[in-house]
């Protein structure tokens, strides 16, 4: 009986599969473009700089898996790249360390829990990946524009 249980014991160790995550290096540099958010028109020039995607600096995003947990957070260098070794699978960013139940009162409040938690970027993971992500800053809708 010894024997059995030995070689049972023997045989799930040999055979069981590890539970392993394979993990691939991504080289992000983020960039940011933003709305014109005044009143007026604004000229041109205005316009096309807000659109040119430009690096973002000393700006904290944090990292997003496919089940909404933050697993990282960084303050982006002078270059905007972030280095790291990710699993394959949908990641995105986000300007807020965990999600809220949004169970607040007014439709002002409800809008900017919305607004403060939103998706600013999201990418897969299928490989060693070096990508360029852009994210968009638009007016907060939760105020009425200027006039």
């Amino acid at each position: 009986m010894r024997t059995v249980l030995l070689l049972t014991t023997l045989f799930l160790v040999c055979t069981a599969q590890k539970c392993t995550t394979h993990m691939y290096e991504a080289e992000i540099t983020f960039t940011q473009t933003k709305s014109y958010c005044g009143g007026a028109a604004p000229a041109d020039f205005l316009i096309r700089e807000l659109r040119t995607p430009r690096p973002i600096k000393d700006r904290k995003l944090y990292l997003f898996n496919a089940n909404e947990v933050c697993v990282d957070s960084f303050i982006n260098p002078g270059d905007s790249t972030f280095v790291k070794d990710l699993a394959e699978g949908q990641w995105s960013v986000r300007l807020v360390d965990q999600l809220q139940i949004n169970d607040r009162t007014t439709k002002r409040e409800k809008c900017l829990i919305d607004w403060n938690q939103r998706k600013l970027a999201s990418w897969s993971i299928t490989g060693d990946t070096t990508m360029t992500v852009n994210l968009h800053f638009s007016c907060n809708p939760c105020y009425p524009p200027p006039p």
